[in-house]
């Protein structure tokens, strides 16, 4: 009965991620604990898993076809624990109705960029979550865009970002453009 209830009815699990999100920050919360946003991927064969096409899989550093799914992890000296998760809807599956329908993929459920599903997860949970910062990996700090999203939000964070980032002093003024 379990099975089929947490596999095949239709329920919403929201409100139990809240309530993992709120006990976790009042067993493990602290001043200074740490949000973690972690994407990661999952080998399929296939294209009828939800999700599933040829895209980059962080685990064989290379484009293979799988699932990529977007996790928030909460970090105290008390101890850590996975709080919550999003399915990453590549934008072809958003876009394809039949194929949507055939893996039972809700109407409401619209394409989001893996940033955008970790800002939903900061905004839903992050509340509950006592912390001084956010964390990630060179996928989460690879947009500008996020890191300043997050700036705004007034959040510290310490995000990797991809070896050839370009960065600039903004107190210096840019060198003058030379035509390329």
């Amino acid at each position: 009965g379990i099975q089929k209830f947490v596999g095949q009815a239709n329920w919403d699990h929201a409100p139990l991620i809240g309530e993992l999100a709120r006990q976790v920050g009042q067993r493990l919360g602290e001043p200074g604990g740490v949000l973690v946003f972690d994407p990661s991927a999952f080998v399929k064969q296939g294209k009828k898993s939800v999700g599933v096409q040829r895209q980059w899989c962080g685990r064989l550093g290379k484009v293979e076809n799988c699932q990529v799914g977007v996790y928030l992890g909460y970090v105290s000296h008390q101890g850590h624990a996975l709080v919550d998760f999003r399915l990453f809807l590549p934008r072809e599956w958003a876009k394809d109705r039949q194929r949507r329908k055939d893996a039972g993929v809700p109407r409401e459920v619209r394409f989001h960029t893996r940033h955008e599903l970790a800002l939903q997860m900061l905004d839903e949970q992050g509340g509950l979550l006592p912390h001084r910062w956010v964390a990630g990996d060179d996928e989460m700090g690879r947009p500008y865009w996020f890191r300043r999203r997050l700036d705004r939000l007034h959040e510290r964070y310490l995000l990797a970002v991809p070896s050839n980032t370009l960065i600039r002093d903004l107190q210096v003024d840019p060198p003058a453009y030379f035509g390329r």
